[in-house]
């Protein structure tokens, strides 16, 4: 028996055996998932003291500056 899956859904996938769906179906599933574990990145930066360091001087130059300013007017 052949199971009707939906697009974009891996739900069947993983919950009945690769015969009962169709082979375009699992091809799809299988190459998502492929791509997933390639691009496994981590979603943030890696923390940077340095740069940290560099922001934060850039940010208070600005602050003061500004402040000088208003204060000026």
């Amino acid at each position: 028996m052949k199971i009707r899956s939906k697009h974009n859904n891996l739900l069947n996938y993983f919950i009945y055996d690769d015969k009962d769906l169709s082979r375009e179906y699992v091809k799809k599933c299988k190459h998502f998932l492929e791509n997933q574990l390639n691009n496994n990145k981590p979603k943030t930066k890696e923390f940077n003291l340095n740069q940290y360091k560099t922001d934060k001087l850039t940010l208070n130059y600005i602050n003061k500056k500004l402040l000088n300013n208003e204060v000026k007017k």
